[in-house]
């Protein structure tokens, strides 16, 4: 875990406490849910790009050879 220290204005640091107080819960534990809410989640292993076209083809793992043959011997 790492220490992250931030300075806030008072209104934001006093609304902090009243959500922990209200929640049960630390400051540092209301923030860190924060934080976590809207941050993008980087335990993924997923490749954003996959998925994002469609070739209109049902048949490309099965051809790939034949496929790339026809469409790069040109370069």
């Amino acid at each position: 875990m790492m220490l992250l220290q931030i300075t806030v204005p008072d209104d934001i640091a006093e609304n902090i406490a009243f959500e922990a107080e209200k929640r049960g819960m630390s400051s540092e534990d209301v923030v860190a849910q924060l934080l976590r809410s809207h941050l993008p989640d980087t335990d993924t292993t997923e490749l954003g790009f996959i998925g994002i076209g469609h070739s209109g083809r049902n048949d490309l793992s099965e051809k790939v050879k034949e496929i790339r043959r026809v469409n790069f011997t040109s370069w």
